[in-house]
């Protein structure tokens, strides 16, 4: 009978060890699950892009997947979904990269007839780089001045310099319609006498994109349809224009360096004399 108590209780243990084993193991389980939904920060997810992408590309919905984002990834600042769809991208990105606000710009669609067009008419600084953004403007005698185009991404750019070799060259995306539109306005500019085209520096990518306001002349619509060959007979001269704009500068920055060092006093000389630029090279010591 003692024996039957003695195994009854030992059974009972075993079941109560048991059971209290089980309950630990579910309530692990248990926090395990919290612990994993909880890494999950608001149920907020990120964008990862599928494929190797380009840059300047526009992003498309079969390019990226939605995930969700830990206390880890939530460091990123990752891009929302709508944040995505239908930008550019700023610069090449690898698959598998979860998109930042930082990455991406706003972008229109690129249209079936956008092209990459080099101008060698347009005045531009030499403080213009690649990948900055620009207006095309033109700018009359009488001190009227119109956007023709509104930020346009600069391609590639150099200035005309006789001595390096280098030509005037901006390199830009354009549609159809604002390469009828420049051309128009190169006639406009040609036709009148110091008028010029030129390209003005946005200070920010972030800026919102100036609206065109270059009246189309009709007298040079006009000209264009009687004859279309105006179009690159202006380029010609616009083209020359700028060399010799260029050109004109260059002369009078030498001629006001040379009075600069003609005017100069030599230290040495007590009577005041001036030096010319030969006497500086003769009396250089080394």
């Amino acid at each position: 009978m003692a024996k039957g108590k003695i195994a009854v209780v030992v059974i009972g243990m075993i079941l109560l060890v048991g059971g209290i084993g089980t309950g630990i193991v579910l309530s692990i389980q248990s926090k395990n699950k919290q612990e994993a939904s909880s890494s999950i920060v608001n149920n907020q997810y990120g964008i990862v892009i599928t494929a190797d992408l380009k840059q300047g590309e526009i992003i498309t919905i079969d390019q990226i997947k939605q995930v969700a984002l830990t206390e880890e990834l939530q460091v990123l600042n990752a891009a929302s979904y709508e944040e995505v769809i239908g930008k550019r991208l700023r610069y090449k990105v690898a698959a598998n990269t979860m998109l930042i606000p930082e990455m991406i710009e706003d972008g229109e669609k690129v249209s079936e007839d956008t092209r990459k067009h080099c101008y060698h008419f347009i005045e531009m600084t030499d403080a213009l780089c690649v990948g900055d953004y620009v207006d095309i403007r033109i700018q009359f005698p009488n001190g009227a001045d119109y956007i023709i185009l509104s930020k346009k991404k600069v391609l590639a750019c150099s200035q005309y310099n006789e001595q390096e070799g280098t030509q005037n060259d901006l390199w830009l995306e354009v549609s159809e319609e604002e390469i009828l539109l420049l051309s128009s306005a190169v006639v406009d500019a040609v036709l009148q006498e110091q008028a010029r085209i030129y390209a003005i520096q946005y200070v920010s990518q972030d800026q919102e994109k100036a609206i065109i306001t270059y009246p189309e002349n009709e007298i040079v619509h006009a000209l264009i349809q009687e004859d279309p060959n105006i179009i690159q007979q202006a380029i010609k001269k616009m083209e020359n224009r700028v060399r010799e704009r260029v050109n004109m500068g260059l002369k009078e920055y030498g001629q006001e360096q040379d009075k600069g060092y003609t005017n100069e006093q030599d230290p040495s000389n007590d009577g005041g004399d001036d030096v010319t630029l030969d006497q500086l090279e003769i009396n250089y010591v080394d």
